[in-house]
């Protein structure tokens, strides 16, 4: 457990933060990284990700997860950004 913890500790940390007068919204936008990267499927035998926009039976559909990739890239997500979107190339 605390091996899980603290691999979403670091890459909280590693990201993009944002500071408001609204902590529920700062957490919020902390806690939002995880729906992502959740979210975003390795594929197998490949170092390409897919972004579905939700977690079970949702398909991918790239007019959605252009917007989870854009997401993590304004975050600093920079390298799973570029995966994500080699998988739309």
């Amino acid at each position: 457990m605390a091996r899980v913890c603290d691999f979403w500790q670091k890459l909280n940390a590693r990201g993009t933060a944002i500071e408001t007068p609204e902590p529920w919204l700062n957490n919020f936008y902390r806690t939002h990284l995880r729906h992502l990267m959740v979210n975003c499927y390795k594929e197998i035998g490949s170092d390409r990700l897919h972004a579905h926009v939700g977690t079970f039976s949702y398909g991918f559909c790239p007019d959605e997860s252009v917007m989870m990739i854009s997401d993590l890239d304004r975050r600093g997500f920079h390298d799973e950004a570029r995966r994500c979107y080699d998988s739309l190339l």
